[in-house]
């Protein structure tokens, strides 16, 4: 066997790139070929585990029984400190750990996790040193008991570099652990309701990037987000509550935002709701243009997406001409109420858009098509943005489906897709008509389109501008 095969680094690189489901048979037969292949192949063999049953199963066969359609797995005595000789030659490879709401129901009962899966979590801590991405999916409905084993075995990864547990709940020694940690970049938590009582570390979350906080209000994220975010790298920062948060509450969180990080940095910034629960009879909130001001600070923003059941009804054309983002790729002022009015906006707006935000692929806000707007020659005067390929304009009203046609296709010659009015009554009249003009409209866009390309294309080979003169009336 050549020397160069008895080098790890290079049997690892080698055994990496037999990927991932199809080739552990081929891993286990490669650490069964020689002395030299066994510890690399193990390694990369257990480095990414999305499922916990193999972590049971090198306990001891007379620990546990796996049974019954679908399978369910119990411990039939308790642990004991042999039982772990193999966990620990094992765990201590793991670097990424997922385990999903499938394993809760699966190994446990339907209401509470049982005794193998809480065992794994108390094992974790001090056999698997090594783990780098630890990943939560599921166990909202087990939230309390979760709670404490979760937080325990996360105290025990120092080197992690990504999190993931968006449905339950951490302790606040877990919430301290992780700020310490110096490789952490990517955050993805729950943070349960109630004050936060922490000292205010010197210097946390020095590694931050990625920052997604999840809970029932957020109250407790604008606390989080006082004492915890302080990071000039943090690149992408995304809410999710189930209670929609006040117009005011968001702009206190931007202006934090503004205030603990570096905007020139931070290039995604999103606002939604997790399962989109109605209010029932109550009102939506409405939003307040004057509370996103401070996103105009981040001038290298990509995604700005508020997708709430907070109303847009106050936001018009003069909100819009604020906007300018050079980079923006993704704008979406929306939320869920198909009965919520729709924004003031009208098809200015939508025109300074094309031209101050020039890189926008999609667009999502319900605003007034039927509003009319004048212009000189061309409908834009002449703006044209290719980049624009989504467009969702919710049940935005619309009366006149030839112009707003005319205006679409002059100024998005490459939109692909247009979203409108997909949750209506048939039983509504008013939803019917406006349903059926925005058909009529997509229909005319294309045609429209066609001629437009056509006559760009007469005007390239003419010898003149493929492009139209960009200017605003």
């Amino acid at each position: 066997m050549h020397h160069c095969l008895e080098i790890t680094e290079i049997l690892k690189t080698i055994f990496n790139n037999f990927g991932f489901s199809a080739s552990r048979r081929d891993l286990y037969a490669l650490a069964l070929v020689s002395k030299a292949f066994h510890e690399p192949a193990l390694d990369v063999l257990w480095e990414l585990q999305d499922c916990i049953l193999p972590l049971i199963k090198t306990f001891p066969v007379e620990v546990w029984e796996q049974s019954g359609n679908p399978s369910t797995l119990s411990f039939q005595r308790p642990l004991v400190a042999t039982d772990i000789v193999r966990f620990r030659f094992y765990g201590r490879r793991m670097k990424t750990l997922h385990i999903t709401d499938q394993v809760f129901r699966m190994y446990v009962s339907e209401q509470a996790p049982g005794l193998a899966t809480l065992t794994i979590f108390s094992a974790l801590r001090a056999k698997s040193p090594h783990v780098q991405d630890f990943n939560i999916h599921g166990g909202q409905f087990s939230r309390n008991v979760l709670t404490p084993h979760i937080s325990i075995s996360l105290c025990g990864f120092l080197r992690l570099h990504t999190i993931h547990c968006s449905e339950v709940a951490l302790t606040h020694e877990a919430i301290v652990h992780l700020v310490s940690l110096p490789t952490l970049y990517e955050v993805d938590i729950y943070i349960s309701n109630g004050p936060i009582n922490i000292t205010e570390p010197h210097s946390p979350f020095p590694a931050l990037r990625l920052l997604t906080l999840n809970g029932d209000s957020i109250t407790p994220h604008i606390e989080f987000v006082k004492k915890f975010v302080r990071s000039a790298l943090l690149q992408s920062f995304s809410i999710c509550v189930a209670n929609p948060p006040s117009s005011a509450e968001l702009g206190q969180m931007f202006s934090l935002l503004v205030a603990h990080s570096a905007p020139e940095h931070l290039t995604s910034i999103e606002v939604r709701h997790p399962d989109y629960i109605g209010y029932g009879d109550d009102s939506p909130s409405l939003l307040n243009a004057r509370d996103f001001e401070p996103l105009t600070k981040f001038t290298n923003l990509e995604c700005i997406s508020i997708e709430t059941e907070c109303t847009v009804e106050n936001f018009d054309d003069s909100f819009l001409e604020t906007l300018a983002w050079t980079k923006l790729h993704h704008l979406a002022f929306t939320n869920c109420w198909s009965t919520s009015p729709p924004s003031q906006c009208t098809l200015r707006g939508i025109l300074h858009l094309a031209l101050h935000c020039p890189d926008l692929t999609s667009l999502s806000i319900p605003f007034q098509a039927s509003a009319e707007i004048s212009w000189n020659g061309r409908p834009g005067g002449g703006v044209v943005n290719e980049h624009l390929q989504e467009l969702d304009v919710g049940q935005s009203p619309i009366t006149d489906p030839r112009a707003v046609a005319s205006f679409l296709s002059d100024i998005f010659p490459r939109l692909k897709c247009i979203v409108a009015w997909d949750n209506f009554d048939p039983d509504n009249p008013t939803e019917v008509a406006n349903r059926k003009r925005w058909m009529e409209m997509i229909q005319l866009f294309e045609s429209f389109v066609a001629i437009r390309n056509e006559e760009r294309a007469w005007a390239a080979a003419a010898g003149g501008r493929s492009k139209l003169e960009m200017r605003v009336d």
